[in-house]
């Protein structure tokens, strides 16, 4: 699906009755070579002989969505809009190797969301552990071909921050 081409994402948009929210910030990529390029970025920063996951907030309609799931062995979509599920589980529906979870990121723990959804990565070799979570990845994009990628090292303390930029 082209989830960049603005005319899909108004038909998704429509289609299941949703307008942009200005109270959540929502920017949708209409470029395919961003989110190609931030999920690319990305998974350069994982050992690339073990498996890795990714957690993206704020999906939006999946443009990102779709490429991190092409680059990781599993993601974590965090989107706040309840509306906006139904349309990525569409979206989204060739991939397997995604979740869309409802919540607000900012108030959840997240020891505790990585061990929950990215034990099976802990379980077949990846280095996703308690204190040590060099292969998952927290991306959000964000305006102006900006995107934020932080590499959760500690699980005890804040993430470190990386930022990319894709013009």
């Amino acid at each position: 699906m082209q989830l960049c081409d603005i005319n899909t994402v108004r038909e998704l948009m429509e289609k299941y009755g949703l307008t942009l929210k200005k109270s959540y910030g929502q920017n949708f990529l209409i470029n395919p070579e961003v989110p190609r390029r931030i999920a690319e970025s990305s998974r350069s920063f994982a050992d690339c002989d073990k498996p890795a996951g990714v957690i993206e907030i704020g999906p939006g309609v999946g443009a990102l969505t779709q490429y991190l799931c092409q680059e990781y062995d599993k993601v974590l979509a965090i989107e706040l809009d309840r509306g906006l599920i139904p349309l990525l589980h569409e979206a989204l529906g060739e991939y397997d190797n995604y979740k869309v979870l409802e919540a607000d990121f900012m108030k959840t723990d997240l020891a505790s969301l990585i061990d929950e959804h990215f034990r099976d990565i802990t379980d077949n070799g990846g280095t996703v552990s308690p204190g040590h979570n060099e292969n998952i990845r927290v991306i959000r994009a964000g305006p102006k071909n900006t995107a934020f990628v932080g590499g959760c090292h500690d699980t005890t303390r804040s993430c470190p921050e990386n930022s990319i930029k894709t013009r």
